[in-house]
């Protein structure tokens, strides 16, 4: 899995906190199986921020957008 956002017109830096859980997953994950995690980007308030998710091993699946003003 990969992700990368945009504030406004800029690309924004992802954030790691661990003190938060906000840090990337390290466990191996089985077929058919799924793990969560929380990711963090910056952004600028007021701006729209596109967030664009995609399977980097699957290459049949179209890439998941996620748009909105914060």
């Amino acid at each position: 899995m990969n992700e990368s956002a945009t504030s406004g017109d800029q690309q924004t830096d992802k954030v790691f906190d661990s003190a938060k859980g906000i840090e990337l997953p390290t466990a191996k994950i089985l077929p058919g199986k799924s793990l969560t995690y929380n990711v963090a980007y910056g952004y600028t308030p007021g701006q729209d921020f596109t967030l664009t998710v995609n399977s980097m091993d699957r290459f049949d699946r179209a890439d998941g957008i996620y748009s909105g003003k914060l």
